[in-house]
C-alpha cells in the first residue's frame, strides 16, 4: 500500500521522526495488519498499541497511520508520550515517579 494520504498527528512536545522505509517482509506485516484495520468498516476504530520503551511502538504507529490514510482513510496518530511533562522540565521533577514522569 503506497499513496499520499495525509495522517493527523497530535500537537506533541514529543514529535519522533518517521521511521525508514519498511524492508519488504517488514512491510508486508504491516499490510496484514491494516487490511485488518481496514476490514473493520468505515466507522472510527481505535488501534492501541501497546509495549516495551523502546520496542518500536512509535515506528509501528506512523506505519499503520499512514497505511490507513493512503487507503483513503482519515488517520489521526495520537501517543500517551503527549501526556508527559516536557524533557526541558526534567530537573524540576523526579521522572521516576509518576507523578513526575
Amino acid at each position: 500500500m503506497t499513496g499520499s494520504g495525509r495522517v493527523q498527528l497530535s500537537v506533541s512536545t514529543w514529535q519522533q521522526p518517521m521511521p525508514p522505509a519498511a524492508s519488504a517482509e517488514r512491510a508486508a506485516v504491516l499490510d496484514r495488519i491494516a487490511g485488518r484495520i481496514l476490514d473493520l468498516g468505515d466507522r472510527r476504530v481505535r488501534v492501541a498499541i501497546d509495549g516495551n520503551t523502546a520496542a518500536g511502538k512509535t515506528s509501528l504507529s506512523h506505519e499503520l497511520a499512514q497505511r490507513v490514510a493512503d487507503a483513503g482513510r482519515v488517520a489521526m496518530r495520537a501517543s500517551l508520550d503527549d501526556f508527559k511533562r516536557p524533557w526541558s522540565d526534567a530537573h524540576l521533577y523526579d521522572r521516576v515517579s509518576g507523578e513526575g514522569y
